[in-house]
């Protein structure tokens, strides 16, 4: 539902499908030193990298320098949030840089461990989309969070709630900070939080909110979900959350609309070019991405009480939504500021 569209939209750039591919994923790379290069001038063996960050420069330097090297490489990917990431600011001229040596690592790597099915689905496409003439062996190793040091246990989910899906994860941008804190102080009534994706365990503000909410009673932690069980959450939510003003392709917001649920999210034009269009959407004001508990609060206490239905014009494809959307831009009806 999530993934492969995704693909279908951006498989012909280079630098962008990486990240949709690794975007919000952990990356571990292991791989044999070269005959004649000093072992501590490559220092591949474990070290790891979260996308779509940056890499410094001394580690661009070493992965440049790996690189000249008949080597193979073995990359195991993590994936701790199946959420396609839109974030425009990442791909500038010295981001795209950056980004290509690890699309280089990718297309030289002979054997690929995936997290999930899921996601060995998304890496088979994306081998397919860079036309390599070999492809690689796609393996999957399960990696539970549930057995990681850091205690990552996630919540049970009750009988019945009324619940508000959060879509988004742990990162700072995402509102989950303020939503987290509208829950712990009960203002919600019975209404439960439910949070999808994990932590960076790497982050210590993210595994400091993960703390926090994994002994609230009103809250849920989900973790990492397959298309089928995002779905279903989709489908039993009473209403979705979505706070992020990174992302500026609202698909999140149309899955939400197309389960005919409302949603919540902060008032940016593309936000408020569908609420226009399709209804069942609640805007929340902010300031460079801040909003405050009380406009949320409102909002949510609003959703919860819409009887929502999915217009017949609202598109279930990405095609058709972009096309859409594109459609309506150029001829000025939409997503202006």
């Amino acid at each position: 539902m999530r993934i492969r569209p995704w693909f279908a939209i951006l498989g012909a750039a280079f630098s962008i499908p990486l990240v949709r591919l690794l975007g919000n994923g952990l990356v571990s790379l292991f791989g044999s030193h070269g005959s004649g290069v000093p072992r501590s001038s490559i220092p591949l063996r474990d070290m790891t990298y979260f996308l779509p960050e940056v890499p410094d420069a001394e580690t661009s330097d070493r992965l440049s320098l790996a690189l000249q090297y008949e080597e193979d490489f073995e990359i195991s990917i993590l994936v701790h949030d199946l959420l396609p990431v839109s974030h425009p600011q990442h791909f500038d001229a010295a981001a795209n840089s950056e980004f290509l040596l690890y699309l280089q690592l990718v297309v030289r790597a002979r054997s690929l461990v995936a997290g999930s099915p899921v996601l060995r689905n998304q890496l088979e496409l994306f081998a397919s989309s860079m036309g390599l003439s070999e492809k690689p062996t796609i393996h999957i190793h399960d990696l539970p969070i549930d057995n990681s040091p850091l205690d990552m246990v996630l919540s049970a989910a009750p009988n019945a709630v009324d619940t508000a899906l959060f879509i988004g994860g742990f990162q700072s941008r995402k509102g989950l900070d303020v939503a987290g804190s509208l829950f712990a102080r009960g203002e919600m009534g019975n209404l439960v939080l439910a949070v999808v994706g994990v932590p960076k365990p790497t982050n210590p503000l993210e595994m400091s909110l993960f703390r926090q909410l994994k002994f609230l009673e009103n809250v849920r932690l989900l973790g990492v979900l397959s298309d089928q069980e995002l779905w279903s959450e989709f489908s039993k939510a009473e209403v979705v959350v979505y706070l992020s003003a990174a992302e500026g392709y609202g698909l999140p917001v149309l899955e939400g609309l197309s389960a005919g649920k409302p949603v919540v999210c902060i008032d940016t034009p593309i936000n408020r070019y569908f609420k226009v269009k399709y209804g069942g959407i609640f805007l929340i004001p902010h300031k460079l991405g801040n909003f405050s508990e009380t406009d949320l609060a409102s909002a949510l206490g609003r959703a919860v009480n819409e009887k929502y239905r999915t217009p017949d014009n609202l598109p279930l494809h990405p095609s058709d939504w972009a096309s859409a959307v594109f459609s309506d831009v150029f001829s000025g009806k939409g997503c202006k500021r």
